[in-house]
């Protein structure tokens, strides 16, 4: 981790580096759902980034990491939004997906 707790799964996200991200999640699926000092997850940097394979690639490992809010107070719908990303959102979450979780 480094000064602001952002694992090599985080940086990966943010990045774009699709096959690190399957390596790192291979190893480890728990790791989608560590929060940086700044409240954050991958799957909401993949997000702020518009980088849909990993968008997908984390919701299919961790389906309920749709639910983990920025900071405590945003969905991931909120910061797809505010990113202008609604549409790789959109594009990454199925039906399946929703209908699994209580939204």
């Amino acid at each position: 981790l480094d000064s602001l707790n952002r694992s090599p799964l985080y940086l990966a996200s943010a990045e774009g580096h699709e096959q690190v991200v399957q390596a790192l999640l291979a190893a480890n699926p728990d790791a989608c759902l560590v929060f940086d000092d700044e409240g954050k997850i991958p799957l909401h940097l993949a997000i702020m980034r518009g980088h849909v394979g990993i968008i997908q690639e984390l919701i299919r490992m961790k389906p309920d990491s749709i639910k983990e809010l920025v900071n405590g107070d945003q969905t991931v719908f909120h910061l797809a939004v505010r990113s202008s990303r609604q549409h790789h959102l959109a594009f990454s979450i199925h039906a399946k997906t929703l209908a699994s979780t209580n939204y």
